[in-house]
């Protein structure tokens, strides 16, 4: 039977905003170019979904090979969000041919593979991010940017029976939160983890100085 999940509105841009930088606001210092790129990655936070903000950041020339990369894997994100799986399949495979190894495209990969029931791929994709250290994320989110990577691929172990695996997940994704204790529980069938959407996420953006 078909299972459906769908990408939440929570993404983890900047520590959710703990370094004080508004996405609300565009930077002084920046050009035009990055301020498109910001667009792009706060769009991911708004409602009604818009695709517009990255697919104008796309079109500029100036944007380096992995900023590019990562505004394919949040334009896939958001056509994710307003059920475009095939569209959103295509964006992801451009930024993965640009930036395969990159946490967050690997992150949002999983997310999109959870999508597709491809819960075997997922997991792989959710291995790759937390083992991949780039300068994408920051060390003020780190923190919340693995957690909800846990949580990911704890619904992805499930889909594939392996309940203790999930619960450690999950456990793990409830620590870093500072939820609960890092105690693994377990996570049969019918626990609310398994209706719990999958994050996408956005890679966070140094303020200009």
């Amino acid at each position: 039977m078909h299972t459906k999940v769908y990408i939440a509105l929570l993404y983890t841009v900047a520590g959710l905003l703990g370094a004080g930088a508004s996405l609300a606001q565009p930077l002084q210092d920046s050009d035009a170019t990055a301020n498109q790129t910001l667009a792009c990655f706060a769009s991911l936070h708004t409602t009604p979904v818009s695709v517009q903000p990255c697919q104008l950041a796309l079109q500029s020339a100036g944007t380096s090979s992995l900023e590019r990369a990562q505004l394919h894997s949040a334009l896939s994100m958001l056509l994710l969000q307003q059920d475009q799986l095939e569209a959103a399949r295509l964006e992801m495979d451009a930024a993965l041919a640009i930036g395969d190894l990159d946490d967050v495209i690997q992150a949002n990969l999983g997310s999109l593979l959870i999508r597709e029931e491809d819960y075997r791929g997922a997991v792989i994709a959710f291995n790759n991010a937390l083992s991949t250290t780039t300068t994408t994320t920051a060390p003020t989110s780190a923190r919340l940017h693995n957690a909800v990577i846990y949580l990911n691929r704890s619904l992805a172990l499930r889909a594939l029976g392996r309940y203790d695996d999930a619960s450690k997940d999950y456990a793990t994704y409830l620590a870093l939160f500072g939820l609960a204790p890092a105690q693994a529980g377990q996570m049969g069938p019918s626990e609310p983890v398994g209706r719990l959407p999958p994050h996408g996420f956005a890679p966070y953006k140094e303020p200009s100085t």
